[in-house]
């Protein structure tokens, strides 16, 4: 089983690369191992699972993952663009615990929880050609996912995702080494995504997608003010398009989204600040997405139209384009 999610806004960023090998039992359990791959060869993620889907409707998983269990083999070797290295003396340990069940006939709802255990690791600067320890980090954190699911007969389809997480971040300078000042970082964020589906006709479809996500670092230091630097990010999406089935193998998708971005002070440590300067931003844009049906294959085009007036060079009115290739087999 293969799963791939990638999430990107203005104010967020994740992407879940996830292939899993598994035995099902006829009774419902299975068991087996993940794997995470990634372009760097030390982020590879390697992991066990247990399960229990008697039908469709129903499931539970438990699953405990070694992550980044190649870095300490890999550390000291050369790397294309310079970046930070480093060697753990705790490896990072992730547990997973996931459900989904029933509510009645027309509701569904699942849940998700997951801790990552005490992770240390020793961490060298990225313009430094050869491993030099600078200073000590260690993470921990949990994150909890909710989603819940209605249908309303053949009349609408509503979605309902949330949840959030936490973190916990420390650096300390290693023997020797006056550069880096200690200091304590922690991170909560939220999220709630709604959306709609509600079908016109047997041909058009109309959808709408919302989500409000707020994120809070503390950063505790003795150079920062007051001994600590406070941030907050605020980022509120809406989009509503129209689908429509010219034929069973052909469908077409078009509509407007829209982004309104906040965040105080101006920048953060975890973005790239040339490209997030405006500390207050919205983006606006047109889609259309065109969708092909031939045998098991499914090529969907999506391109976007730039709505905005930016500082930066455009191509006509083109914003971003897509090109997704699903084989099913």
């Amino acid at each position: 089983q293969y799963f791939y999610e990638r999430i990107e806004t203005l104010a967020y960023q994740s992407v879940r690369n996830e292939l899993s090998f598994s035995y099902l039992h006829p009774g419902g359990l299975n068991a087996g191992f993940l794997c995470r791959p990634d372009f760097d060869k030390d982020f590879h993620d390697l992991g066990l699972f247990l399960g229990w889907a008697p039908d469709s409707s129903r499931s539970v998983r438990i699953s405990y993952a070694f992550e980044h269990f190649l870095n300490n083999y890999w550390w000291k070797s050369s790397y294309l663009f310079p970046r930070e290295r480093w060697e753990y003396d705790r490896f990072p340990h992730f547990l997973d615990i996931s459900g989904r069940f029933p509510l009645g006939r027309s509701l569904s709802i699942g849940i998700e929880l997951g801790r990552l255990m005490r992770t240390e690791k020793r961490v060298s600067r990225a313009e430094d050609e050869h491993f030099i320890a600078r200073y000590r980090r260690t993470l921990s954190g949990d994150r909890l996912r909710l989603t819940m699911r209605g249908i309303g007969g053949e009349r609408w389809e509503g979605y309902l995702a949330g949840g959030g997480k936490w973190a916990k971040i420390s650096h300390h300078p290693v023997p020797g080494e006056e550069e880096v000042v200690p200091e304590t970082v922690r991170r909560w964020e939220w999220w709630l995504r709604p959306s709609l589906d509600i079908p016109l006709t047997s041909r058009w479809r109309f959808s709408l997608l919302a989500e409000y996500r707020e994120r809070r670092e503390e950063n505790q230091n003795a150079t920062a003010p007051g001994g600590r630097y406070l941030y907050m990010a605020v980022s509120r999406s809406w989009q509503g398009s129209l689908s429509w089935r010219a034929h069973s193998r052909l469908h077409l998708d078009f509509g407007f989204a829209r982004n309104r971005f906040s965040g105080s002070p101006v920048t953060d440590p975890d973005w790239n600040p040339l490209v997030r300067e405006d500390h207050h931003r919205s983006e606006n844009r047109l889609f259309v997405a065109f969708e092909m049906l031939v045998g098991g294959v499914r090529l969907r085009l999506i391109e976007s139209i730039e709505l905005d007036d930016e500082d930066y060079r455009v191509v006509a009115i083109h914003d971003k384009g897509f090109v997704q290739l699903l084989a099913i087999f």
